[in-house]
């Protein structure tokens, strides 16, 4: 990166000006309340923020026992690995634009929903060890994910009881959130949405 294009405000403190100089980087700065000349960054940005909001919302749907909006950084930069991963209009997808190399979209073969349910092979069994027979081979928890630190094999995973999130491999994803109580299955049309839309919904059939 030669170049950067940024809002004023933190981008204008001497830490990240100094840190330009010091990778011979340059930068050019937005007017003071004027988002729209930076409007690619703004639409990208929109365009994430809009996704997480729907991720939670899906969640909030499916399994409500587990919907928390504290969980909004973890949609947030999810969603943003999807939007830098998948394709846009000219093929390419702007993570493989920025690095200047062209791989396969297998990687994205491996997302998963968000929020949904998954199960985590037990640490012992993990090790190749072995444990009593009757003791269960797994326990559930919430896919948040992937690791950045990681490979994108690597998801966060959020256990339900303690709300600890760790990376995880050896796990299996119910995207669907069949094995939970709680989602579409245990209610009706009118549970899961507000009183208001529902009103909308209903006043539009009764016009038709």
């Amino acid at each position: 990166v030669s170049t950067y294009h940024c809002d004023n405000g933190i981008f204008t403190s001497k830490s990240w000006t100094d840190a330009l100089h010091d990778q011979s980087q340059r930068q050019s700065l937005s007017g003071v309340g004027v988002h729209h000349q930076n409007a690619h960054a703004e639409r990208a940005i929109g365009t994430v923020t809009s996704s997480a909001r729907a991720m939670l919302l899906h969640l909030q749907i499916h399994w409500p026992d587990k919907y928390d909006t504290k969980l909004w950084p973890f949609a947030l930069s999810y969603a943003a690995w999807i939007y830098n991963h998948t394709p846009k209009l000219n093929g390419l997808a702007p993570i493989k634009l920025f690095c200047g190399t062209h791989t396969s979209c297998d990687y994205l073969r491996r997302a998963r929903v968000f929020g949904c349910p998954v199960y985590v092979l037990d640490p012992r069994l993990q090790d190749g060890k072995k444990i009593p027979k009757w003791e269960p081979r797994a326990c559930r928890g919430q896919f948040l994910g992937f690791s950045p630190i990681h490979s994108s094999t690597i998801g966060l995973i959020r256990n339900v009881n303690t709300d600890f999130v760790s990376p995880q491999f050896h796990f299996v994803a119910d995207q669907r959130f069949e094995t939970v109580p709680g989602g579409l299955q245990d209610r009706t049309i009118t549970d899961i949405t507000p009183d208001s839309l529902h009103l909308f919904l209903r006043s539009r059939w009764d016009s038709t």
